[in-house]
């Protein structure tokens, strides 16, 4: 009985263990904070996060670079991504997980990382274009659909349309679609009007839940626009506050 109280003690220390803090550091120039290096939980053990700002030089925007290394020194996942000072937004990002640490958690510590940055440089929207395999990952993340351009939502959609295995009523609406954004005026403007960009981006962020477990079979194979605002950030506050303390990170959004 005194061996098992010990060993439950000591489960309840491992477990009240606090989490790590973040602490931020400002950039001297423009005044960009990004955190210090820290310590997080992944699926298969621990690593370190850590994010480094280039301010901007000859024409170039500032950029942060999120890396996760393990204690071994090895990189298992990269994030670059510039801040657009003017409008105020996160763009131009990439992620990439090394495929020995995909499926580990390792691409959700990298976008909490880019939450946090969000949140302490009053960051309106997180923009992206976002690879046809990674959209999953980023609408599981809160991202939406963002499409505005009047030429490359057509394009999606026409491929939408043509999906050999796709259910017939979204192959329809994807028609649709194409018809009314070809029949309203004025015809040859570059941006969707405001009826359309809603009936689209509203269409897409349906078709994206609806087929999240068939996406080999809907998957339109081109890069589509998404946008996670710091509004959405806060709505969804519960969902991003677990996944920091899953991860042994004291944030809360």
């Amino acid at each position: 009985m005194q061996i098992q109280s010990t060993i439950n003690n000591i489960r309840q220390i491992v477990k009240s263990k606090p989490m790590t803090a973040p602490s931020f550091r400002t950039t001297a120039t423009d005044g960009c904070k990004v955190h210090t290096n820290m310590p997080v939980k992944y699926k298969s053990g621990k690593a370190i996060l850590s994010s480094i700002y280039v301010e901007e030089t000859l024409g170039y925007e500032p950029t942060i670079f999120t890396k996760i290394k393990n204690f071994l020194g090895k990189t298992m996942g990269e994030y670059h991504y510039t801040i657009n000072p003017k409008t105020k937004t996160i763009n131009k990002g990439y992620i990439e997980t090394d495929p020995k640490y995909r499926n580990k958690g390792v691409g959700e510590i990298m976008r909490l990382s880019s939450i946090m940055e969000l949140k302490e440089n009053h960051i309106s929207a997180i923009e992206l274009d976002a690879l046809p395999e990674a959209i999953q990952f980023h609408s599981k993340y809160k991202f939406e659909p963002n499409l505005k351009k009047k030429e490359s939502t057509v394009a999606i959609l026409e491929s939408i349309s043509e999906l050999p295995k796709l259910d017939k009523e979204s192959k329809t609406k994807a028609k649709e679609l194409i018809a009314q954004i070809h029949h309203n005026k004025p015809p040859y403007t570059e941006e969707l009007n405001t009826n359309d960009e809603k009936a689209v981006n509203g269409f897409m962020t349906e078709y994206i839940e609806t087929h999240k477990n068939n996406w080999q079979d809907a998957n339109f194979h081109q890069l589509l626009p998404m946008k996670l605002t710091s509004e959405r950030v806060q709505k969804n506050s519960d969902f991003f506050n677990k996944l920091f303390q899953k991860h042994g990170i004291d944030y809360v959004v």
